[in-house]
């Protein structure tokens, strides 16, 4: 059977990555008329999607999923020398619009000599209305793995850095 695709891609000022919107249609009837095909029937399917994209830093920056966003004991130094917190993290991540992928996306891999990411993503049932392609940054939020650290007991878990002579002096 073949397929068609329509394809809406959109850019947003600030983001690295377009908007992406689609329907897939089927030939029906000696192939004259294209018939919508209903995306419901594969909710909860994921497609992969590649995108290209040029990045200059480290892969782990753009990914909401590494551990430089999730893991407490990830060391990373601010320009003034001093650590940065998760939550800081974070919030770079979303106000200097790092996203490599939509929101309900998983980044899967970056090709740094075709300079494209993969992507996997939830199948989307249908265009948005009104044609409103723009990026909810709320929903980026939701990308990060749920961290639960009350009074700081996710922290003991980094006590062999803590304790790392090199770390100390």
């Amino acid at each position: 059977m073949i397929l068609y695709i329509y394809l809406i891609s959109e850019e947003e000022e600030g983001m690295k990555i377009p908007k992406i919107e689609y329907e897939v249609y089927y030939p029906f009837y000696n192939n004259i008329n294209l018939t919508k095909f209903d995306l419901h029937l594969c909710k909860g399917t994921k497609i992969e999607i590649l995108i290209p994209v040029k990045i200059n830093d480290s892969l782990d920056k753009y990914n909401p999923k590494s551990n430089y966003y999730n893991d407490v004991c990830y060391k990373t130094t601010s320009e003034s020398g001093t650590d940065i917190s998760i939550k800081d993290r974070r919030n770079d991540f979303i106000d200097n619009n790092m996203a490599l992928c939509e929101e309900k996306c998983d980044l899967i891999n970056y090709n740094y000599s075709n300079e494209k990411v993969k992507c996997s993503c939830e199948i989307k049932t249908s265009i948005s209305p009104n044609y409103d392609f723009k990026f909810n940054k709320n929903k980026f939020f939701k990308c990060f793995i749920d961290i639960k650290n009350i009074a700081n007991f996710n922290i003991l878990k980094c006590y062999t850095i803590s304790f790392n002579i090199k770390n100390i002096s």
